[in-house]
């Protein structure tokens, strides 16, 4: 013994042989475990495999007393998963770690563990003390943590290593934990790597924008024999991220015609980031063998939507997928799992008039799809920009309101929360300073300018905007503000809160409430559809209007579609004579809804006037030929050398009549002096600007079919305010007499008793207990 050695304290003397004596004994366990029977480690790879099935086979008793307890263990976790008491697989726990204590170097015991607390955590087992846990430890962690331990016992272990792809696979693209990462990256390094694994390593390399790296391991894994059709979504998605995006769509189908259930369940959850639960219930009753022909009528339906080239909506969706996941996923999410939502909720104390921000997020279905098996389903994926972002793509434009340590403190406690002297204003400045980054994005979704709210979080996304809002805050006035510079018809509530004092009221802001239910009910329609406006820079204040006429009976169906569009917005040059010359292109794509029939018009207008004509405005129509059937019509205009500005309108349910029954056309609208339409039976002044003044007149065109001549009908023309308008339905009936099988009409509908307003114009005709009825909007607006 050396002198340092002999000065040593005995306390620690003793701590160094106890030390010394756990090595050796290390060593002597570590020469039985390389003894361990072959024998035994068959009977135990046995005995696991039928576990799923909640009964085990009958085996003789392993020859190691270490064996035998994880045999006796196996088991009790087979009668636990065939519906047993929970104690039976708190016993299993026990005797594994019973196992591990004994045989801390063998790979068995661990996972064993792991793979029954995983099985805890998928059954939602409550967390309580249990053999192997630490204290606090969620069964997802434990199942982790002992996973881990037993590939680093036995990196060979074959059971050990699928438990780790069973882990996550299913979780599709979160954020990777690092000691899982380790794992998955010493996996995929072995010459024989599982498949999974290398799936799994690869969307790692793609959330780190290794695009290439990715593919090459996507390739790597199709060749050890991974599911083509799961691979097939996953090479598209990386493609497109490499800016391939047309080679991107045709692997998606690619992958699509060599559908397995697995690949099925991956198109299911990328489906589910734009449609809701409720939509996907088509998808899934769909058969395997027409997977292809649902989804190709799908994407098909939406590049007519938008009237795109047909393949155009997917490689948008895998474009939009890409940059939601380079920007928007959520870098640990397994901190925030216990979170239903992250917000503030205090604008409803101070105004409980304004409604519950609870049952408003429990009305929102905003969680992405997930994976069959997911054991981190639970897991937020996505801040809300993203789910939004995959739904309707880049926003028209995107505010961010100043915080309040970018104002002056003054105007910021005097203007947003009221007197700073006061107890709510005092509280209101420590609120406001809280709130993280906002952000308020305006779309044109569902024929209207939506605005979709998100307020910054620190436990999401370190004060980013993370969270769809129920309302803008009231406590910072200047989003208000900014989404009034956009949106006209918040001004009014904008200026309330703008120059609001004082304590904070117990009844409605005047204007503020009715501005908050419609900002909720553009975010249920936010989250409810998906949308394809195409992006335009600089849009028009065009008036886009769309009738469907004619039927089968002689072969008459069309679509009319007429136009007004501000002179001031497009671009025009002068002709020698001092007029001026515009040029329009539009595209009409129509899309039926039962077959897919697509119909595509491409055509052109010049347009040569004075340089100021007298309403300012470029007006027309033309007709597009259709089947019978219920379309829905797209229609684009653009212009040369004008690539910022352009116009967009989309008709969803335009009906072409092909029934011999009684049918009624779309009531094509008229105003004195308009342009003429050249209808079948002459000239009709259609009113393409879609307003009629106060007092003025509706002149009508319809069809009504399937009478004989003589034949007697009734015709009913309401017209009732839309939803949020005061004011009394107005109705007219009269009696009429058909003229033949094709009998056209012409009405005058007086507006004397109406308010300036949007109305609901339906036109409706009877005959001998038939009826048939059309709808359209109106819009009457004071004379100038």
């Amino acid at each position: 013994m050396t002198i340092e050695e002999s000065s040593l304290p005995l306390e620690a003397t003793v701590r160094r042989t106890i030390v010394t004596l756990a090595t050796c004994l290390a060593m002597l366990d570590i020469a039985s475990a390389s003894a361990q029977s072959a024998a035994d480690r068959t009977l135990l790879a046995r005995l696991d495999a039928a576990v799923a099935t909640g009964t085990l086979p009958a085996v003789p008793d392993a020859t190691d007393g270490t064996a035998r307890t994880l045999q006796h263990g196996l088991r009790e976790f087979a009668e636990w998963e065939r519906g047993g008491s929970l104690s039976l697989g708190e016993q299993a726990l026990f005797r594994f770690e019973q196992a591990r204590s004994r045989r801390e170097d063998w790979g068995w015991p661990h996972y064993l563990q792991a793979r029954l607390f995983l099985a805890f955590h998928q059954a939602n087992v409550p967390l309580r003390a249990s053999a192997g846990a630490v204290e606090g430890e969620q069964h997802l962690e434990a199942a982790t943590r002992h996973l881990r331990a037993a590939l680093e016992r036995d990196p060979d272990l074959r059971q050990a290593r699928q438990l780790l792809v069973d882990l996550t696979l299913p979780s599709a693209d979160r954020t990777l934990r690092a000691d899982v990462r380790e794992a998955i990256a010493r996996e995929v390094s072995r010459p024989d790597a599982l498949p999974g694994a290398l799936v799994v390593w690869a969307r790692h390399l793609r959330a780190e924008r290794q695009y290439d790296s990715a593919l090459a391991t996507f390739n790597r894994a199709g060749d050890a024999g991974f599911d083509p059709s799961v691979l097939g979504l996953e090479r598209a998605r990386t493609l497109t991220a490499l800016g391939r995006p047309r080679v991107g769509r045709d692997a998606y189908w690619e992958g699509v015609a060599r559908l397995t259930e697995a690949g099925r369940q991956a198109l299911r959850q990328d489906l589910g980031y734009i449609l809701t639960t409720d939509s996907l219930a088509s998808f899934d009753a769909v058969a395997p063998a027409d997977v292809e022909a649902w989804l190709r009528r799908f994407w098909g339906e939406r590049d007519a939507a938008v009237a795109r080239d047909p393949g155009e909506r997917l490689m948008e969706h895998l474009r939009r997928w890409v940059y939601v996941f380079e920007r928007y996923r959520l870098p640990a999410p397994w901190r925030i799992e216990f979170f239903t939502r992250i917000d503030y909720a205090f604008d409803d104390i101070r105004a409980p008039c304004l409604g519950s921000a609870s049952d408003f997020y429990k009305s929102l279905p905003v969680d992405p799809v997930a994976l069959p098996n997911d054991p981190r389903a639970e897991e937020a994926l996505l801040d809300h920009r993203g789910l939004i972002y995959l739904k309707h793509g880049e926003p028209f434009t995107r505010i961010t309101p100043p915080l309040s340590s970018e104002l002056e403190p003054e105007r910021d406690l005097d203007t947003a929360v009221g007197n700073a002297e006061t107890t709510a204003g005092q509280e209101g400045a420590r609120l406001i300073s809280s709130v993280a980054r906002s952000e308020t994005w305006i779309y044109w979704v569902e024929g209207g300018w939506r605005n979709l709210n998100f307020r910054g979080s620190d436990a999401l996304g370190h004060h980013a905007a993370t969270t769809l809002s129920s309302h803008l805050s009231i406590l910072n006035p200047y989003g208000w503000e900014g989404l009034a510079l956009r949106l006209p018809e918040y001004r009014a509530a904008a200026n309330t809160l703008l120059n609001y004092r004082g304590k904070m009221p117990r009844h409605c802001l005047t204007g503020v409430g009715e501005a908050i239910a419609h900002q909720r009910a553009d975010a249920k329609v936010g989250i409810a559809t998906d949308s394809d406006t195409p992006a335009i820079e600089e849009p028009w204040n065009a008036t886009l209007r769309l009738f469907g006429l004619g039927d089968a009976r002689d072969r008459s169906g069309r679509a009319l579609v007429t136009f007004a569009i501000p002179t001031d917005q497009v671009l025009g040059e002068p002709v020698a004579d001092g007029r001026q010359l515009w040029w329009l292109d539009f595209r009409l794509t129509a899309y039926r809804v039962s077959d897919g029939m697509r119909v595509d018009l491409d055509t052109a207008r010049t347009f040569v006037a004075p340089s100021a004509p007298a309403n300012g405005q470029l007006t027309g129509w033309f007709e597009l030929p259709l089947e019978p059937g219920t379309w829905q019509v797209a229609v684009r205009v653009k212009q040369r050398g004008n690539a910022a500005g352009g116009a967009y309108a989309l008709r969803r349910g335009l009906v072409v009549d092909g029934t011999p029954e009684l049918a009624l056309s779309d009531a094509v609208t008229g105003r004195e002096g308009a342009s003429p339409w050249l209808a079948p039976d002459g000239p009709f002044p259609v009113n393409a600007l879609g307003t009629w003044p106060v007092g003025g007149e509706v002149d009508l065109w319809f069809e009504v079919r399937g009478l004989d001549a003589g034949d007697s009908y009734r015709t009913t023309m309401t017209v009732r305010p839309t939803e949020g308008r005061r004011g009394r339905d107005v109705t007219i009936t009269t009696d009429d007499r058909a003229s033949g099988s094709i009998t056209r009409v012409r009405k005058l509908l007086g507006l004397q008793r109406l308010e300036a307003g949007e109305y609901e114009l339906t036109v409706t005709v009877e005959a001998d207990g038939q009826r048939a009825t059309r709808s359209q909007r109106i819009l009457v607006v004071e004379a100038p």
